[in-house]
């Protein structure tokens, strides 16, 4: 049998190590997406309101007010003041999951806050904000711990979850399910999808680096293929695996599973 040189061993590791870093961005970029363009919709509509009691404090230096305009005053102050909240509450979370994204410490966490905190950003995305794609959760009840880096979950969560908003780009009313669980020695989560599924036969294979099953055309992107690639290497990281129904009538469905300790 003949041996790998230990260059060569070197080289694929510091290669494996570039791919997962690459690919924590790209899922990080796709939730920041659509943050961005929710920041851009709260800053226009702070920025007409002020528009609009300005004008209307001009008019004030001319003639007094009536009633009718001081409520409009009222109204518009007070959506500036609940739409500031909100853009800061969201800046706040963008900088609590940029330290967690930074930490390479192992926790003690529940899988369920992990879970609910990254869908909080999913939520965001303009298919599952206008309504287009539902997002229906069903996360346990009791808390499931895990000793994990927080991130690496957060990573192949949101690695699952916009593979399924991409599924769903041609069709007409999409729904994407998430559960989480604890059943047969497993804790663990599941995404699930009603788009056309994937071809059984690239079951075996849509793991593998550089693979991707997504056409160029597809929603106007090809896939990486390093997506699926580091979420495995990820769950084996942790002694788990992931497992994928390719077609569950209609659609797909990956199952994530952590030994439970």
């Amino acid at each position: 049998m003949s041996r790998i040189p230990k260059d060569v061993i070197a080289l694929i590791r510091t290669l494996e190590e570039e791919v997962a870093r690459l690919q924590a961005e790209s899922a990080f970029c796709l939730t920041f997406e659509g943050i961005v363009h929710n920041l851009k919709n709260s800053i226009l509509g702070i920025s007409a309101a002020s528009e609009y009691i300005t004008m209307l404090a001009e008019g004030a230096g001319q003639k007094p007010l009536p009633a009718a305009d001081l409520n409009e005053i009222k109204t518009f102050s007070s959506s500036i003041t609940l739409t500031s909240e909100r853009m800061i509450s969201m800046v706040q979370k963008i900088l609590h999951k940029a330290g967690q994204d930074n930490c390479q410490k192992h926790e003690l966490v529940d899988l369920n806050k992990l879970l609910r905190d990254e869908l909080l950003f999913v939520r965001l995305h303009e298919e599952i904000r206008s309504g287009r794609i539902k997002l229906i959760e069903q996360l346990s009840e009791e808390k499931l711990m895990l000793e994990v880096v927080p991130h690496h979950i957060s990573q192949i969560f949101a690695n699952l979850i916009f593979n399924a908003v991409d599924a769903l780009c041609y069709e007409g009313q999409g729904r994407i399910e998430v559960r989480s669980f604890c059943e047969d020695g497993f804790i663990g989560f599941e995404v699930s999808d009603n788009g056309p599924g994937i071809d059984e036969a690239l079951t075996s294979e849509i793991f593998n680096p550089l693979y991707s099953s997504k056409s160029e055309l597809d929603c106007n992107k090809g896939g990486s293929g390093l997506g699926l690639f580091t979420c495995r290497k990820l769950v084996r990281k942790y002694g788990g695996e992931i497992k994928v129904i390719a077609q569950c009538h209609p659609g797909c469905s990956f199952k994530v599973l952590f030994p439970q300790r």
